[in-house]
C-alpha cells in the first residue's frame, strides 16, 4: 500500500484530479506497483508522478513497477534502495531526476518502456550495479543511449540496450 498527495484536485465537474505517489506505508515493502489511477470517495485520479525521496533508503524493496500514467520520478525517489535488482518505467515517463536510483547497489535491471524520456538527471543511476542492463524502445537506443542516458554517472560497464 501507498501513500499519495493530491497534485491537481478532482473537481465535480470534471473528474480529472492527479496525484504523486509520496511513499510506502510500510518501510518493509518488498515490492511496488504504481498504478495508473487510485480511487477516492467517488473520484478516481491519475497516478501522474513518483514524489521527491519516496521510497528513499527503503533496505526491503526488490522490485518496482510504475505504471503508464506517471510522467515524472522526481528526485531521489529510489535512493539507497540498496534490495532493489528491478525497475519497470511505464510508457509515459518523460522526465527522471537526479539522484533517482543512487546507491541502488544491486539495480541489475532497468526497463524503460517510454518512448518519450526527454531528460535523466545527474547520477541518476550512479553506484547501481556495475553489470546492469538499461533496457530501452529499439526505436529510442541511439538517442537514449547516445544522449539522453550518457553521462549521468552509471558504470562504464552498465549496457544500454534493446527491450
Amino acid at each position: 500500500k501507498l501513500w499519495y498527495k493530491v497534485v491537481k484536485p478532482a473537481l465535480s465537474t470534471s473528474k480529472e484530479g492527479t496525484v504523486s505517489v509520496v511513499g510506502p506505508v510500510n518501510k518493509n515493502l518488498r515490492k511496488a506497483t504504481i498504478p495508473l489511477t487510485v480511487k477516492s470517495g467517488s473520484f478516481t485520479y491519475k497516478v501522474v508522478s513518483v514524489a521527491k525521496f519516496a521510497f528513499k533508503n527503503n533496505k526491503k524493496l526488490k522490485n518496482v513497477k510504475i505504471g503508464n500514467n506517471v510522467q515524472q520520478i522526481s528526485n531521489g525517489a529510489f535512493y539507497g534502495c540498496t534490495s532493489l535488482v528491478k525497475v519497470t518505467i511505464g510508457k509515459n515517463t518523460e522526465k527522471i531526476g537526479s539522484k533517482v536510483f543512487y546507491k541502488a547497489r544491486k539495480l541489475k535491471n532497468v526497463i524503460i518502456q517510454s518512448k518519450k524520456l526527454k531528460s535523466v538527471g545527474g547520477n541518476a543511476f550512479k553506484n547501481i550495479h556495475k553489470s546492469a542492463k538499461i533496457k530501452v524502445p529499439p526505436s529510442r537506443l541511439n538517442k537514449y543511449k547516445n544522449k539522453v542516458l550518457k553521462g549521468k554517472r552509471q558504470k562504464k560497464t552498465v549496457k544500454v540496450i534493446k527491450n
